[in-house]
């Protein structure tokens, strides 16, 4: 990292025509220039400090001295991919089964939320052999082109809602309604059907995908009951 910090209006101008567009920034009238973090805080080149509610990735806070003392030392022995015999990745994998009912004990180890879900969505069609999913309405999964298709936060703006994706209306939720009552949003080109229709059109959804955009205010119960009602249709 260079000694000296440039100007925050030399590196918005360096940003704007080396990386590109699609790339938002946070912010975009007034973005902020962050150069530090520790904990929950992060801080800008001028020192003001900020409450971190925003980044998915530190999950115990920014710089934990355990985190970075740990990857230091690793960095300084070995990094390379999973694909080698190597004792750390079956020790994490026992130490976590240890944490888990003991169903849930083969692990899949990846480096971001995108390749999750993307591996999720694979497995489930694998298991189930149908290729329908039920989705929450603005939801978020991740830029590969398998979580843009099920993102509506996404596809709206860009090819459309796909014949196999099926989205759930959060304001049915939000507003408290029971969860007898939910069915599918009315989509994007008029195609409306109730959450367990029996049309030939509809297969066995895949899964149900909570959003990644926002938290929804769901009737205590519902959930659970669309699970219910999911499973009685396959």
């Amino acid at each position: 990292m260079a000694a000296d910090q440039r100007p925050k209006a030399d590196t918005l101008a360096l940003r704007q025509r080396l990386i590109s567009s699609s790339c938002r920034l946070f912010f975009p009238e007034d973005p902020v220039k962050i150069v530090r973090a520790q904990g929950q805080y992060m801080y800008d080149e001028q020192g003001a400090e900020y409450i971190d509610c925003i980044s998915n990735v530190a999950h115990v806070g920014h710089c934990h001295p355990l985190v970075v003392q740990a990857a230091h030392e690793q960095n300084q022995v070995l990094n390379t991919n999973s694909r080698y015999l190597h004792d750390n990745i079956v020790d994490y994998a026992q130490r976590l089964s240890e944490t888990l009912p003991e169903q849930l004990c083969v692990f899949y180890f990846l480096n971001s939320g995108s390749e999750a879900n993307d591996l999720a969505l694979r497995l489930a069609r694998h298991y189930t052999g149908h290729q329908d999913v039920v989705v929450l309405d603005h939801a978020y999964h991740g830029h590969l082109s398998s979580l843009i298709d099920i993102s509506p936060y996404k596809f709206r703006n860009l090819d459309g809602q796909k014949e196999w994706v099926h989205v759930v209306c959060t304001a049915q939720l939000n507003n408290r309604l029971q969860p007898s009552s939910l069915s599918l949003c009315p989509v994007w080109e008029g195609r409306s059907f109730p959450l367990l229709a029996t049309s030939p059109k509809w297969q066995t959804p895949v899964s149900v995908i909570s959003s990644a955009t926002g938290t929804s205010a769901r009737p205590e119960g519902s959930l659970l009951q669309m699970r219910s009602r999911l499973a009685l249709a396959g």
